[in-house]
């Protein structure tokens, strides 16, 4: 589940990059949001690896 939320969320991610990139034409807005999506991807992709972890450790006190 978490890695399909990940994937979702790549997804998520690289339209909301292109169609800034595409519409926004104040430099500063872009750095801004730019800097917000690549947290906010981060985030999810450090998600992904604590539920990873929490599996495992799941699977390993199963």
């Amino acid at each position: 589940e978490a890695k399909k939320l990940e994937e979702e969320g790549d997804a998520i991610y690289h339209e909301a990059l292109g169609r800034m990139f595409e519409t926004e034409r104040d430099a500063l807005e872009v750095i801004k949001w730019k800097e917000i999506y690549d947290n906010l991807e981060r985030t999810l992709d450090q998600s992904e690896d604590v539920a990873n972890v929490l599996e495992s450790i799941t699977l390993k006190h199963a």
